[in-house]
């Protein structure tokens, strides 16, 4: 019985360390994924004000 006691604490330490390490990793990850898609947003949202700063400027033009 007290090699069982021994056993289960050692699983029960290792499954904690990994619970953790496996937290840390799902939280660097999902950080990580919210900077890209920030990222990615900021980007998509200048191309689109550029593209439609020289979209009007060339109607502006071709009026002219």
């Amino acid at each position: 019985m007290g090699n069982y006691d021994e056993f289960s604490e050692t699983s029960r330490s290792s499954m904690l360390a990994s619970i953790r390490s496996s937290i840390i990793l799902i939280a660097g990850v999902g950080l990580f994924i919210l900077l890209v898609f920030i990222f990615i947003n900021m980007v998509t949202s200048w191309s689109q004000n550029f593209g439609q700063n020289t979209s009007q400027n060339s109607s502006v033009s071709s009026v002219e």
